[in-house]
């Protein structure tokens, strides 16, 4: 027997706890609530809006949904984030030392690009399923088409006024 929370309940949430009857996957959305969004908006934030940008998405939108997963959840964000800055500084380091050719630096980064998308694509996976169960309970999630084309504005301005600067590259 399943039961759903929903306004028409009778069961309260203490009554339920009390019974030792709990949903392990119920999201637990707080004052964050307002600002879920669909993880598809998130990904593509990652996408288009830079590693930084894109992974404090992911880490608000796992806070907002109330995931059951929120704890690995940030931990891929932090380690999506620093790894891919981590993997362009080392990149950078090789190539000024010229133990990597430059030519040969554009194929190589193509790892971090991976690193990135492989943490960002797991988010996504996870995210997936916390915002179908927020939807499932009532939930309310709003679109990311402002925040996404706002990101990619802010992206592409970046790079192409600081575009050389490490800094820029580490972040966007």
């Amino acid at each position: 027997m399943t039961c759903l929370r929903s306004s028409q309940s009778t069961a309260s949430e203490a009554e339920m706890k009390h019974e030792g009857y709990a949903i392990i996957d119920e999201p637990l959305p707080g004052r964050l609530e307002k600002w879920a969004m669909n993880p598809a908006f998130t990904l593509l934030g990652l996408m288009l809006g830079g590693t930084y940008v894109g992974f404090a998405w992911f880490a608000l939108n796992t806070l907002a949904l109330g995931s059951s997963r929120r704890g690995r959840e940030l931990t891929y964000a932090a380690l999506g984030a620093l790894g891919t800055s981590g993997w362009y500084y080392l990149l950078l380091t090789l190539g000024g030392a010229h133990v990597i050719s430059l030519s040969a630096l554009p194929y190589v980064a193509q790892a971090v690009l991976v690193w990135k998308l492989a943490f960002g694509y797991a988010l996504y996976s996870s995210q997936q399923v916390s915002h179908e169960l927020f939807q499932l309970y009532g939930g309310k999630t709003r679109s990311g088409v402002v925040w996404l084309l706002g990101a990619f504005v802010v992206n592409v301005w970046v790079k192409a006024n600081h575009g050389g600067e490490l800094w820029a590259l580490l972040l966007f």
